[in-house]
């Protein structure tokens, strides 16, 4: 896939994930595991990205509760 369309799919997860934070926690998690390895994804296929998508890695590090990486 390209970088621009995994960034777009790792967007949508995140934001589908938000809507879904009070229903249940597993779907939450799914969500941003979901985000998170797109997030990877454009970062295995250019180490030089933005900062934005490491930005955006360590956000869905944050709302996995893992600190340590975030």
């Amino acid at each position: 896939m390209e970088p621009l369309v995994l960034i777009a799919n790792a967007i949508i997860e995140y934001n589908e994930a938000t809507l879904h934070a009070g229903d249940d926690g597993r779907r939450f998690n799914t969500k941003i595991t979901n985000a998170l390895n797109y997030l990877k994804r454009v970062v295995d296929y250019n180490p030089n990205c933005p900062a934005d998508v490491w930005l955006g890695i360590g956000i869905c590090y944050f709302k996995l509760n893992n600190y340590i990486k975030a």
